[in-house]
């Protein structure tokens, strides 16, 4: 059962559960059998969705923990990036990096191109560690001010994104 995402779904059928219980319940049904075709259509609906609840997971944070731990440094700044806009997957990251051990220290998300308090703060850092889940580098979502950094190792395997260790060749 491990990446399955029952209590995903938990939270919505719950809160709703009661709400169409008593509304089954109340409705003046004008025929008998009309009564039972709402539990008929959520008992198959419920079992046709099944499928989707044990798709597997291959994220594979422990490893994403080992490499960032591995890599960085005390006083380096990890930025987690979502391009698209969408903060979910970052925020599980850094999650995953507190609970395996690997504290990321100070940490950013962008999930737009950073306000000149973000860039100056990070152009003073002497190394990154950039993560991204789409397959953008640094210089493409911090700006030109990146493009000469080094970078100084990356990986994008383990199914969780690209990382990057770059190098501020200024400092």
């Amino acid at each position: 059962l491990r990446g399955a995402e029952q209590l995903q779904y938990l939270r919505y059928t719950v809160a709703i559960g009661p709400a169409v219980c008593i509304i089954v319940a109340a409705f003046p049904w004008p025929r008998r059998w009309l009564a039972h075709a709402v539990p008929l259509t959520v008992i198959a609906a419920s079992l046709l969705s099944l499928n989707t609840l044990y798709h597997p997971v291959d994220l594979q944070f422990q490893q994403f923990a080992g490499f960032h731990r591995s890599t960085t440094r005390p006083g380096d700044i990890t930025v987690f990036v979502a391009p698209g806009g969408d903060p979910s997957n970052p925020r599980y990251m850094y999650a995953a990096l507190n609970f395996y051990g690997a504290s990321p220290g100070p940490a950013i998300l962008l999930t737009a191109a950073p306000d000149a308090a973000a860039l100056s703060q990070l152009l003073a850092s002497p190394r990154l560690c950039f993560w991204s889940d789409k397959a953008v580098g640094p210089d493409e979502v911090l700006g030109p001010s990146f493009a000469d950094w080094r970078i100084e190792d990356h990986r994008s395997d383990h199914g969780t994104g690209i990382i990057y260790v770059i190098s501020n060749p200024h400092l």
